[in-house]
């Protein structure tokens, strides 16, 4: 008989709310799988912050986990985006994520002549940024890599916001042309989240491969 293993998903089961206050009973229920031996990993598609400053944010509200316990996207996006080649990137995201891609040797350049343009949420997004990212694509051929896919996301005061790569490269509103917008842009795209959902399985039976 198999060992059960567990993949918990940080926001919304061990954590409510996006600066990663615990319930009531996250560290009991962590405690109890531990003393039962049974192997979990957390995961998450939050891309505002790299792996390692979300488990540093964790263990001040008192959730300590291992680095091999928690994986994000960008956990593995590094990888990914060697792994197709890319070397120059735009980036479309939080200061401390583009520091993160620049820490792993990736060219973060402010340029439309880039391999690939990496999505992540942004609460800074203007004009600037969409003109570069959309002349990338359509002028110099670069991937799009959505690191979210998530259409709406809760922030930190209780509001909503929508996510750029479904709101601005794939807009509901302009339903007339939208088939043909999809089509166009769906040889650009690739993600790192099928990879993302085989490392987290993976890991689990001691495969750290990602």
């Amino acid at each position: 008989m198999k060992r059960p293993v567990i993949l918990l998903d940080l926001d919304g089961v061990l954590v409510k709310d996006k600066a990663l206050n615990p319930f009531p009973d996250t560290h009991s229920f962590l405690n109890g799988i531990r003393s039962l031996n049974i192997p979990f990993r957390v995961v998450s598609n939050n891309s505002t912050r790299p792996p390692k400053k979300i488990l540093e944010e964790l263990k001040n509200k008192g959730i300590e986990l291992r680095e091999d316990e928690f994986i994000s996207p960008l956990s593995i996006l590094g990888d990914y985006l060697k792994e197709k080649g890319i070397k120059r990137v735009f980036f479309i995201g939080m200061p401390v994520v583009r520091e993160y891609l620049l820490d792993l040797g990736f060219e973060v350049l402010e340029d439309y002549r880039v391999d690939a343009v990496v999505i992540a949420q942004d609460r800074s997004i203007d004009f600037k940024k969409l003109k570069l990212a959309t002349s990338a694509v359509f002028l110099n051929g670069a991937r799009i890599v959505p690191v979210n896919l998530s259409r709406i996301v809760k922030d930190d005061d209780g509001l909503y916001f929508p996510v750029v790569i479904k709101t601005v490269f794939i807009p509901k509103s302009f339903a007339p042309i939208r088939s043909v917008y999809i089509s166009s842009l769906t040889r650009y795209t690739s993600s790192p989240l099928s990879p993302f959902r085989a490392c987290s399985i993976n890991s689990l039976e001691g495969l750290w491969s990602c």
